[in-house]
């Protein structure tokens, strides 16, 4: 989650320490652990939109979500993911779309997973008491 003393172009520069550490077996970059061409381009297309729209971002995404914090992260783990994939499947031809569209998805998972597992605590609490009785 990026807290509001902690910039964003930092946060990103890590992910795209993750990201290239991740990708560093994948074929096509030597297995030496250097980024490729299409990694430092990824990179340069990543950080451009952060800079130019991540405000526009993040308030698009917290408007729709109603939580500013939950949408920091999903917007961060669309910002990973892109570091990922746009290496090996291309830049977008809307990064800024592909980005919002990437962090909502993240963001209804994660309250998804946190909804069933809601759920399973429940009947695990009403299967305890049922035992017990």
């Amino acid at each position: 989650m990026w807290k509001c003393g902690r910039s964003w172009p930092h946060r990103l520069r890590k992910l795209q320490l993750e990201a290239n550490m991740m990708d560093a077996s994948r074929e096509g970059d030597g297995g030496d652990g250097w980024p490729t061409e299409a990694h430092a381009r990824a990179s340069r297309v990543a950080e451009r939109t952060a800079r130019e729209a991540y405000g526009k971002l993040l308030a698009r995404l917290s408007r729709r979500t109603g939580n500013i914090e939950a949408a920091e992260d999903a917007l961060s783990q669309a910002f990973a993911k892109a570091l990922s994939v746009w290496p090996r499947k291309g830049i977008p031809d809307a990064p800024e779309a592909w980005l919002s569209t990437v962090a909502l998805n993240a963001f209804r998972d994660t309250a998804r997973r946190v909804t069933h597992s809601a759920d399973k605590a429940a009947t695990l609490k009403i299967l305890a008491e049922e035992q017990a009785e």
